[in-house]
């Protein structure tokens, strides 16, 4: 690493990447600039998202232009986004016991590390940021019929290999939250989410806006909200049908 920075530098050198490589959306939605905290970066750097540097409390100015350059700004339009706010890894509060391949087990930890320091499983691992969720049954329901985007962000960052449709959820019987099921981005859906920048190369990562202290959140489409109505007044035709001829 030839050009080391504090957490603060690389704070202020990703928002004018994210600024940049976004630019076109900025103008078109009139969106306000997103800004990169320095807690933002500490936290990626906790979870081992950046290249080690030998230096506590620095790291490598190329890979924050890389990775940040490389960053959509979510705009509002087009995708329906499960939202859910995540960190290094922390021991995990009461939830429900894990079925793994190998029986059930007690969650360790909630969160996640690009490292994986901890050795979990792929099923442990997931598990730290599938759930447990607050979230209204409703919510959760609109957001498996939909196949929302689900998208785990580091006080705004979203890494790209964590990005997942939301098929399914339950109810977390210990906390009375929500697990979500997920599954991954057929090519398809990927290019949809991720699209392509200005220079036509693609995004490889997401950033969203989070708002203080919210730790989950669903924001749909404008398109798949009128489906969901056009569904449910479907629905309520059928049962006031049923009545009438019962």
């Amino acid at each position: 690493m030839s050009n080391l920075i504090t957490i603060d530098q690389a704070a202020h050198r990703a928002t004018e990447a994210l600024r940049a490589s976004n630019d076109l959306t900025l103008r078109t939605y009139g969106q306000e600039p997103p800004k990169v905290s320095s807690a933002c970066i500490s936290d990626l750097a906790t979870m081992h998202r950046f290249t080690r540097s030998d230096v506590p409390g620095k790291v490598d100015a190329g890979e924050i232009d890389e990775i940040f350059a490389r960053t959509r700004l979510l705009d509002g339009v087009g995708l329906s986004v499960l939202r859910v706010s995540i960190g290094p890894l922390k021991l995990s509060g009461p939830c429900d016991m894990l079925r793994l391949a190998d029986g059930f087990r007690q969650r360790r930890y909630r969160g996640w590390d690009f490292s994986n320091v901890a050795e979990l499983s792929d099923e442990e691992a997931w598990a730290g940021i599938s759930g447990v969720w607050s979230m209204k049954e409703e919510n959760a329901r609109q957001a498996e019929a939909v196949g929302a985007t689900f998208a785990p962000a580091v006080k705004g960052f979203i890494d790209g290999s964590l990005v997942r449709r939301v098929v399914g959820y339950t109810l977390d019987l210990t906390s009375r939250r929500r697990w979500f099921k997920l599954e991954p981005l057929t090519k398809f859906q990927r290019d949809a989410v991720f699209s392509q920048d200005r220079m036509g190369r693609d995004f490889e990562h997401l950033w969203i806006s989070v708002p203080r202290g919210s730790t989950s959140a669903i924001e749909f489409d404008e398109a798949d909200l009128n489906k969901l109505r056009s569904e449910q007044g479907e629905r309520d035709e059928t049962v006031a049908s049923f009545n009438l001829s019962s």
